[in-house]
This record gives structure tokens, sequence and C-alpha cells, in this order.
């Protein structure tokens, strides 16, 4: 008896449409939902938690069917109605361009981290400004800077466990404008940085005045040789240890 050998490129187009079939069911009753709200629904409690069932499934589908791009909008669309008790008149509209963003990047099949990540994420309703113009955020945020796509994957899985939100970025140019904004509770850098050395960009952000409650780790090659950098108040983690260290940080982060 012969057994054919079954085509890689074969299951991976089923995998899609499978995902892509079923996003779209769930997407459909995420606006059939907004639609109950119009009518004057905004205050059910049953019908607000479907909806928020509904968006962490999807972020879950977006980690089964290996598309973290979706998993991180659907994340970035928990933490916008984490608070909100009432979908009045704005937050149906602010809704809607979350799931029409949604449906845009699954049709795309732009699953994976790209240089167009900014552009799925940028222009995205945000929390109201406090009274200094700050963003008003729901979650602590991480701000990673210049590091690989596993390593990236593993940091983001470790802090979300503890509540955190994570944002990467791969210069440090564009990290450094992210870090003034959003004043992150955390900063990780990569010592090796395709602009700079990432020694320094920490010596920045350490100097900077808005930043002084943030914590600040740097992942390198070798933590012995990094000790000449002379970082004070900068947690060493390797990227050998990756997993352990940002679990120890994070212990240290939540604890001091």
């Amino acid at each position: 008896m012969s057994y054919s050998v079954p085509n890689m490129e074969d299951i991976l187009a089923e995998m899609r449409e499978k995902f892509i079939e079923t996003a779209q069911e769930k997407l459909d009753r995420l606006n059939d939902i907004l639609a109950l709200f119009t009518s004057g629904k905004g205050a059910d409690t049953a019908l607000q938690q479907e909806f928020r069932r509904e968006v962490h499934s999807l972020k879950g589908m977006g980690g089964t069917f290996q598309m973290p791009l979706v998993t991180e909008l659907c994340h970035t669309f928990e933490a916008f109605l984490e608070g909100e008790d009432h979908f009045d008149e704005p937050l149906i509209q602010a809704s809607h361009i979350y799931l029409d963003r949604l449906a845009d990047l699954i049709e795309s099949g732009e699953g994976h981290p790209t240089a167009s990540r900014q552009e799925w994420l940028h222009g995205l309703p945000q929390k109201p400004s406090d009274a200094y113009g700050y963003s008003v955020r729901s979650q602590p945020t991480v701000l990673v800077i210049g590091i690989e796509e596993q390593q990236s994957n593993v940091i983001r899985d470790n802090f979300a466990e503890s509540g955190f939100a994570c944002v990467f970025q791969k210069t440090s140019e564009v990290a450094f404008e992210t870090a003034l904004k959003t004043h992150p509770e955390i900063v990780i850098v990569n010592q090796v940085l395709p602009d700079m050395d990432g020694a320094e960009l920490l010596r920045g952000l350490g100097a900077t005045k808005g930043l002084s409650k943030t914590k600040f780790a740097m992942i390198c090659p070798d933590r012995r040789q990094a000790l000449q950098e002379n970082l004070t108040a900068v947690h060493l983690l390797s990227q050998k240890n990756i997993d352990a260290d940002v679990m120890n940080f994070i212990a240290i982060t939540l604890t001091t």
C-alpha cells in the first residue's frame, strides 16, 4: 500500500481558509452586537461580555494560526475597552474602526510582523489624554527595542501573563520618541542595535526627566562584558537565558 505525502502548501492554504472563515463569523457577530448597542442596549451586561469574549477569541486565534499581528491588534482593542461599562455612540464608532481594521488585516494575510506593522496599528482610537496631555493607559506598558522576533515573542508572552502590554520598536530614534510620548513603565533594549549602541541609548533615556520612574534592562550577548558599560540601575539580561531573566525582571519590577 502506498501513502501520499501531504502537500504542505495545500495544508497551509486549508488552514488559512478555515481561519478566514471562522474569523469572519466572529467579526459578523461583533458587528451585530454593535448594531444592538446602537439600538439602545449599550448597557446590556450579557452582550458586553459576549462582545469581549469574541474579541478575546479572535486574539487567541491569531496565536493558534500563527497570525501575531491579529493577536496584537486584538490585544490593543481589549486594552481600549477595559474599564468601559457602557457602549455609547463614541465607543461604538471607535469599536467599528477596530473591527474594520481587523477585517482588512485578516483579509490581507499579513499575519506576521512586517515593515507595515505600524501602518496596521497607526491611527486606532486611544483613550483620552489626561490633564498633562499623556495618554491614559489601561495597563502598564513595556517598550522593547531592537529585539529579534523569537525573543520578542518570549518577552511579550511573559509580560502579558503579568498584565503588561508590549510595544516593539526596531531603531533607537523611533524608540526614543515613543518613550518620550508614552512614558513606559519598563524599557528593554538590545545591546546591539542597527543605528547605535544599546548602552548609549539607555544612558540617554535614563537621563530623561520624564522617565525617572521607568525601569531599564538591556539584553546582552555577554553580561560580564556589559558590566564594563557601568550602567547604573540597569538590569542586564542575557540572550541565552532570556526567558528566565525576563521572569526575574518582572518579579523585580512588581516588587520594587
